[in-house]
């Protein structure tokens, strides 16, 4: 249930959930990753997903998954135990004295149908609704996960460093996953469940509990469980996602677009009276049912296009007066862009952080591309060089949504360890009818190269028998790289402290999006690119290339045809091919109303630029009528500019934009001070018209004044 606090409560409990999350990352295990900074269940899912997917690329790993269920978590925890733990861990008697001040002596009222019940003694359990249970149910659980990580053998990864340990348990508040490989590691964790049962009241519910076995156990006994637990073979739900065959994971994704459909049905009898700007909202929000699945699994092409398509038609209701793509800047979400973006962040964390355990298995994945043995030098490599063939779906989805960008090199690039890592194939220095030989002896890292065995491991794997040759190539690739960066890859000292598939700080890297303009300007530094930013980007790639094929404008055949058929693209006025930039920004007749406006802007302190004029201002409620002005200033604008387009097609009326707002300014002054002068408003008329005297003014008998 549910706790209601009072106010000074939760007020407490923030300002100790506030003090305490400072110090929690030092404090509890990186596989726990509940109520932890920087840390999200999509660890959790990320490491089981990979650890099956390293199964099903080595035939002789194996192992098996218990999830445990633990009955009544929150409610059974201790209050003893829970202050007992607080000591252990360090924490001073003042802070555990203001958190038993949360606890103890607590009483609470059952709220009923009824009304309220007598006052209840509360013994044991951590309140769900308070700002610090959570930190403090990751405290509570944590000796009985320190203990199995001791007791536990835990999974050796294939081909993985000895620095790396090895994955024992991974934990999302009380939804703790174990790895187990034998019946020892079954028979460790019986004996570990009952003492911390005893200690902290917990209880586990086997008949809740699931278990799968992953890879082919043949020959090996498989471990018996407890509590009558059996093994599945298929796959199980964990944390919200179906993991396990690929047959089985397709589970995720059944009844999905139903769902999405059946929200989005309940507005429709309301959706006359959305706003598109609410119909956003909805859709978007109808959307985010995916979100947490997408983030960690590759969903069929097929099912995102058409819940795509739902969304754009619920947004239309049906009628599509422009493309979808034209949406999604706006507001309306584009899917595939939010599922490019999240694999972007996985490439931002693999690149840049190192706590997560998923990333050591990550890694080990993406050395599979190519059998080049490449993790993170993939992502220097350029794209259409790297093949994906043996990657995990999951990883090729990333690499896929990395080609959204391009990236350059910083140029104040500091030398350190990374330097040996440097990847030799696909990089301008080195000659391609060397790369088989490097690759057959197994040299495909600088590091390699500089190694004193690297010749011996040529002469012995390769035709390669000459020193002179092979000193050759090492002065090229040498010769390549920048002053510092040679200096320190030629010292012998470094080299020997450097360890290969070791974990060495990324070079930072330079981000554009790959439009289809050579001007685009950076991102900057993809390491400190934001959430938001990433999935900007990845719409405006992906819009752009559906609308790649689609001409920039189509005013001749959409405003054009029925003034006269018979005329062309070029623009009327100056020769040049009639675009929307070139009708309404770039052509040569527009300078006279670009003037124009520009003493208006300066009139109510606004700087005329073609952004501001195509987009208009951002609304600030200080400004509010300045803004309206402007808004409506340059509405006229964009009507005068088609109306003196529309009158030298048909060879009568105006042609010239400025004289024409103008005519169009007057014409709205004279209504609306007309109609505010009948109704004896006429300081509203100048609260909205006259701001600075700038269009117009009003004299003494309220006569109207024309000021341009």
């Amino acid at each position: 249930p549910v706790a209601l606090l009072c106010t000074d409560d939760k007020v407490l409990s923030r300002a100790l959930s506030n003090r305490l999350k400072e110090s929690l990352s030092f404090i509890v295990h990186s596989d726990q990753t509940y109520c932890i900074p920087d840390r999200s269940i999509m660890d959790n899912i990320s490491l089981i997903r990979d650890l099956i997917d390293v199964c099903r690329a080595d035939m002789d790993y194996h192992f098996g998954i218990v999830c445990l269920d633990q009955e009544k978590a929150f409610d059974r925890v201790d209050h003893s135990y829970l202050f007992s733990t607080l000591r252990a861990f360090g924490f001073g008697d003042g802070f555990i004295a203001w958190v038993s001040l949360l606890y103890r002596g607590a009483q609470c009222l059952v709220k009923t149908g009824a009304g309220l019940s007598r006052p209840i003694a509360v013994q044991r359990g951590i309140r769900q609704g308070c700002p610090i249970s959570g930190q403090l149910y990751s405290l509570a659980i944590e000796p009985l996960l320190c203990r199995l990580r001791n007791r536990l053998s835990g999974l050796p990864l294939p081909g993985a460093s000895d620095l790396v340990p090895p994955p024992i348990v991974s934990a999302y508040a009380d939804d703790v996953s174990l790895f187990v490989t034998s019946q020892r590691d079954v028979d460790c964790l019986q004996d570990t469940l009952a003492l911390y049962e005893k200690a902290s009241s917990a209880r586990v519910n086997w008949a809740k509990s699931e278990a799968l076995l992953v890879g082919q156990w043949r020959g090996q006994v498989v471990p018996s469980l407890p509590g009558g637990l059996e093994w599945s073979k298929d796959g199980l739900k964990i944390l919200g996602v179906f993991l396990g065959t690929e047959k089985y994971q397709l589970k995720n994704w059944e009844g999905v677009r139903e769902t999405v459909r059946a929200k989005l049905s309940k507005w429709e009898r309301l959706l006359p009276q959305l706003s598109y700007r609410g119909r956003v909202l909805v859709a978007n929000l109808a959307a985010s049912t995916l979100w947490h699945r997408l983030n960690v699994l590759t969903p069929p092409k097929s099912l995102i296009e058409d819940i795509q398509r739902d969304i754009v038609d619920f947004f239309w209701a049906g009628k599509h007066w422009v493309r979808a793509a034209v949406l999604y800047l706006p507001g309306l979400v584009n899917i595939q862009a939010r599922i490019a973006a999240s694999r972007l962040q996985t490439a931002q964390r693999i690149l840049y952080t190192s706590g997560p355990g998923w990333i050591e298995t990550a890694r080990l994945l993406l050395r599979r591309a190519g059998r080049l043995g490449y993790d993170k030098q993939l992502f220097l490599l350029q794209p259409e060089n790297v093949c994906q063939g043996g990657l995990a779906p999951f990883y090729s989805s990333v690499l896929q949504a990395w080609r959204t960008f391009r990236f350059t090199r910083t140029t104040e690039e500091t030398a350190g360890m990374w330097v040996f890592e440097e990847p030799l194939f696909f990089n301008s220095f080195l000659r391609s009818h060397l790369r088989a030989r490097l690759r057959a002896a197994g040299c495909t890292k600088l590091g390699h190269l500089m190694a004193p065995s690297c010749l011996e491991n040529l002469r012995m794997r390769s035709n390669i028998t000459s020193a002179r040759l092979f000193n050759r190539v090492v002065e090229e690739v040498s010769g390549a790289l920048p002053q510092n960066l040679r200096q320190f890859a030629g010292d012998a000292f470094l080299w020997a402290q450097w360890a290969d598939h070791g974990e060495y700080s990324f070079p930072s890297l330079l981000i554009s999006p790959q439009l289809l303009s050579f001007t685009t300007p950076h991102l900057g530094k993809f390491k400190d690119l934001k959430k938001k930013s990433i999935y900007q980007a990845c719409v405006k790639v992906l819009d752009l290339q559906s609308l790649a094929g689609l001409k920039e404008s189509r005013w001749a055949e959409v405003h054009r045809a029925h003034m006269d058929p018979g005329v062309g693209e070029e623009c009327l006025f100056c020769g040049e091919t009639e675009t929307l930039a070139h009708l309404f920004v770039r052509c040569s007749r527009l300078s006279g109303l670009f003037e124009l406006l520009k003493g208006f802007f300066h009139g109510f302190g606004e700087v005329f630029s073609f952004d501001l004029f195509v987009f208009g201002p951002q609304y600030c409620s200080r400004k509010r009528y300045v803004h309206t002005l402007i808004n409506f200033l340059t509405a006229n604008a964009k009507l005068a500019i088609w109306l003196t387009c529309k009158n030298k097609a048909q060879g009568a009326g105006s042609v010239e934009p400025a004289a024409a707002l103008k005519g169009l300014l007057k014409a709205r002054l004279r209504v609306e001070h007309t109609y505010h002068k009948m109704t004896s408003n006429m300081l509203t008329f100048i609260q909205i018209w006259a701001v600075g005297r700038v269009l117009c003014s009003v004299g003494e008998q309220e006569e109207l004044m024309i000021n341009y």
